[in-house]
């Protein structure tokens, strides 16, 4: 077992070359268009992320558009299956569907306007989708840090 004195001249030592070490060290450094660079992949993205916005904004109003006459669609092919009166025999007289149970639900699904509830569902789920995708993309632009640089120029090393 080494004397304590040892230690402590080691480490007081290794403290002084660590310390020169590091003191001494800058480690390697940017280069001068390294801001540049990025400033303006940043920028590039900013205007991606426009154009991106627009295509899911006309998205959005054609689906919509879409929307109006595939809804009056399936309203209209509601009314003429006759699943309002198939639906309605379930309140006026139970005791035959619980007897034909089986007859009363395929008749309701065979009535069902399906292509109709798809086209519908489809225009919604585009309409909310584009949405959603309109909402981050003007997000991800407004709190970019070009937005606050073009008004404090000097913040990011631009003149």
């Amino acid at each position: 077992m080494r004397p304590f004195f040892v230690y402590y001249l080691y480490n007081t030592n290794m403290q002084k070359n660590n310390e020169q070490f590091f003191t001494r060290h800058q480690g390697p450094q940017p280069s001068k268009e390294l801001l540049g660079k990025i400033m303006a992949r940043i920028q590039n993205e900013k205007t991606l992320m426009r154009r991106r916005a627009i295509l899911f904004a006309v998205v959005a109003v054609f689906s919509l558009v879409a929307f109006v006459p595939a809804f009056s669609a399936m309203r209209k092919e509601f009314t003429q299956s006759g699943l309002f009166e198939i639906a309605a025999l379930l309140f006026s007289d139970p005791t035959v569907i619980r007897i034909a149970w089986n007859d009363f639900m395929l008749s309701i699904l065979e009535s069902l306007p399906v292509r109709s509830i798809v086209v519908v569902l489809a225009t919604a789920f585009v309409f909310l989708s584009s949405l959603k995708l309109i909402v981050r993309d003007i997000t991800a632009i407004l709190a970019s840090p070009l937005a606050s640089a073009s008004h404090h120029p000097h913040e990011y090393g631009h003149e």
